[in-house]
């Protein structure tokens, strides 16, 4: 009966996988992207690329990662060559990195050993979702990362084993996918060459324990590996900072991370009463929640505007600074705040962490969907039901691959044979949902960022569910 169930697994997959296509078809035909906020900077990037090309970019710079205005670029390309307006080319760019994203999620869905509803399931999920869907045809930078968090999780399994097995050409062959799966991910999001750091420290475990237990192979492997990797992620981002340094003398990758520290450290460290602290927890759902049970005012200070106000007081403080000499004064004026209260720092954003399982949402906004499509929505029952249960989910989801993580870690640093597959990828799994989460912790938290590591959580879901209906359906 097993076997049976399921045999049609391959049929059911490519049905899945078709009819969400067919599904994005008819949003590309019927939606429009709506430029408003960060999407209008977005949009001018692009042009500013296309119209005057990189030399201008850095000019003006430091500006924001690279590769989703140069996407944007393109399709203005396309649409000058063609006579069509540039969306049509975005949205199907944009579509395609949803297909690839997909791809992924099979593989590494396949590499979990996830089979029936669950595989099925998780893969239409990924397909339908309001949030990733949205981040599809909306102009703003997610989408350009979704495919490559996948292909990182996929990379360092495959790296991982090759330090065990195979010649020196598998180890150059990780190596290189490793690092471009993270060059990709940081020229989207920036956050991503710092989550790289935090990769490389399970590869200096094993070296020292290969190292300590006399695996002189394994050890020398792994040190190669990690030098490899490093500085071939490191000689793009250098060359990308020289260039800033050289047009308009910040030797920087993006123009925003440091101030915008500043300005929600600013905002963790003031003198706030209690209640802030309860519409702080109360907007963790979302910011409905918040103004259910507390003040406007309160609620507004949650939000990530007032930290983004906060960092107006670095105007006068950086005034008469060199450009070159910018970002130490911000991190030190950083300190400084932080230094005044860090208990209720710590407790601030140990709280803003929380928010980012909280990624599911129909109403993200930035897109004109079709009417009926819209009612739905924008219909409060759907959208808080929905937010609601993936949003649950995704926390238990996260208990339980910390759960397995810590019960099968003496597998991974083993120095006699490779780890499972299925061990690699939920040890990756939780080392980029945590590294993430960090970093972003430190700053405001809204659902467009936790939809980067969406697929991440549903591969989670996935696997404890499976788990959890086997384990229930045993006699």
């Amino acid at each position: 009966m097993q076997r049976s169930f399921y045999s049609h697994d391959r049929l059911v997959v490519i049905v899945v996988i078709v009819s969400t296509w067919i599904y994005w078809t008819y949003l590309f035909f019927t939606t429009q992207m709506l430029i408003r906020f960060d999407a209008i900077g977005y949009e001018e990037l692009g042009r500013m690329l296309y119209m005057r090309g990189w030399v201008e970019y850095f000019t003006t710079g430091p500006q924001r990662e690279p590769f989703y205005p140069m996407t944007i670029a393109v399709s203005m390309a396309l649409g000058d060559f063609f006579t069509v307006f540039y969306q049509t080319f975005q949205k199907f760019i944009q579509i395609a990195l949803l297909g690839l994203t997909q791809l992924f999620c099979l593989i590494l869905l396949n590499r979990l050993q996830i089979k029936g509803p669950w595989k099925w399931l998780t893969l239409f999920y990924v397909g339908v979702s309001p949030a990733i869907v949205n981040s599809a045809f909306s102009l703003f930078s997610e989408i350009v990362v979704l495919p490559f968090i996948l292909m990182i999780i996929y990379a360092n399994v495959e790296a991982w084993r090759s330090l065990y097995i195979g010649s020196m050409r598998s180890l150059i062959t990780g190596s290189l996918l490793t690092a471009m799966a993270f060059l990709l991910a940081t020229f989207g999001k920036g956050v991503f060459l710092y989550v790289f750091y935090v990769f490389l420290i399970p590869y200096i475990c094993l070296a020292w324990r290969a190292f300590t237990k006399g695996s002189r192979r394994l050890c020398v492997r792994t040190m190669l590996f990690i030098i490899i990797t490093f500085m071939i992620v490191q000689i793009p981002i250098w060359a990308y900072k020289s260039a800033n340094r050289k047009y308009n003398g910040y030797f920087e990758f993006t123009n925003r991370a440091d101030q915008l520290l500043y300005g929600n450290t600013y905002k963790r460290t003031a003198d706030i009463p209690w209640d802030i602290f309860g519409a702080h927890i109360a907007s963790i759902p979302g910011t409905g929640v918040c103004r259910k049970f507390f003040k406007e005012e309160g609620c507004r200070y949650a939000e990530f505007r007032q930290a983004d106000g906060s960092r107006g007081d670095l105007t006068g403080l950086l005034q008469g600074v060199p450009p070159e000499k910018e970002k130490a004064e911000v991190l030190r004026f950083t300190f400084q705040r932080f230094l005044r209260k860090p208990g209720q720092y710590f407790v601030l954003t140990l709280i803003e962490s929380v928010r980012m399982p909280f990624w599911e949402s129909s109403r993200i906004g930035f897109v004109a969907y079709p009417d009926w499509l819209n009612t739905i929505f924008t219909s409060g029952v759907f959208n808080q039901g929905i937010r609601l249960l993936v949003s649950l989910l995704s926390v238990f989801a996260l208990f339980y691959l910390i759960r397995e993580v810590g019960r099968t870690g003496r597998r991974r640093f083993r120095v006699d044979a490779a780890p499972e597959d299925k061990d690699l990828v939920l040890f990756f799994a939780l080392l980029l949902i945590i590294a993430y989460t960090a970093f972003y912790s430190l700053f405001s938290i809204i659902p467009r960022y936790g939809i980067v590591i969406a697929p991440v959580y549903l591969l989670s879901i996935a696997y404890a569910g499976q788990q959890i209906t086997r384990r229930v359906a045993k006699p």
